[in-house]
């Protein structure tokens, strides 16, 4: 099955280019055909929506439990406390550390290796809390989250339509 990307791109960017009259016959006998195979990539992708981050409908209207809770990807509440929405800074400790240690350690070269990344780990924290050090954040991202959470903190002032509008306008969607 083809992704939805791939199916997309190439059947919008007919329309782009095509004049706008005439339109060749043949393009509205292939339409039933796109209809088909878009109805069905959207509905695959419903479905996936629905198994994996809603919960899928079932008896007596209720959902079936998501595979990953909305509190694990909802980011809203993560936005008002100021917390990290990804956990890319755990992935690049892990890449870092990884890249550091040696290949194929025995279990107490291993400790040993903890035993340092554990002792930086500590200063740093020392470092961070005697505002001697600060951690350093790319200026986009800084003020990606600023804007963030002002749009959050006008969740319950904006419509709905603007507020998502704003939120998809902060993203490039």
């Amino acid at each position: 099955m083809r992704s939805a990307k791939d199916f997309f791109k190439p059947k919008l960017a007919e329309l782009a280019f095509n004049r706008v009259e005439p339109i060749p016959t043949e393009k509205f006998v292939q339409f039933p055909n796109f209809f088909n195979e878009l109805m069905m990539l959207l509905g695959n992708f419903v479905d996936y929506f629905e198994d994996t981050f809603i919960g899928r409908v079932i008896r007596n209207n209720r959902r079936r439990a998501p595979r990953f809770s909305v509190n694990m990807w909802n980011c809203f509440s993560r936005l008002d406390e100021e917390l990290l929405r990804t956990n890319n800074s755990s992935e690049g400790w892990n890449r870092a550390f990884k890249n550091s240690a040696r290949e194929n350690p025995s279990i107490y070269e291993s400790i040993a290796d903890l035993r340092i990344e554990q002792h930086s780990n500590l200063i740093l924290a020392e470092q961070l809390e005697a505002g001697v050090v600060k951690t350093r954040k790319r200026i986009k991202y800084e003020m990606l989250n600023e804007q963030l959470q002002q749009l959050a903190s006008n969740f319950y002032l904006l419509p709905r339509d603007i507020y998502f509008k704003r939120a998809r306008a902060l993203f490039n969607f």
